[in-house]
């Protein structure tokens, strides 16, 4: 049984990590879309706004997916470049 149970958490985690990776790329590439090619070198540089890691190493965690979202809601908004 708790095999199964394993099996089933990780399927969540990979689900909610493809669901994390999936909205984030679609939304970086809406706020950049002016910048071609932008959007993908900007989910792999360091940034200080995420303590030094890359936005797709901040989707590991709640949290780190909560700051990146935040942290593409204030570049949409002119607030943080």
């Amino acid at each position: 049984m708790r095999k199964e149970q394993a099996d089933v958490a990780a399927a969540c985690d990979e689900a909610d990590w493809a669901a994390r990776i999936s909205y984030v790329t679609a939304r970086s590439r809406r706020v950049f879309a002016g910048r071609a090619g932008y959007s993908g070198e900007w989910l792999c540089t360091p940034s200080p706004a995420l303590e030094g890691q890359t936005p797709l190493e901040a989707l590991a965690s709640d949290r780190g997916f909560e700051a990146v979202r935040d942290l593409l809601t204030k570049i949409e908004d002119g607030l943080y470049t």
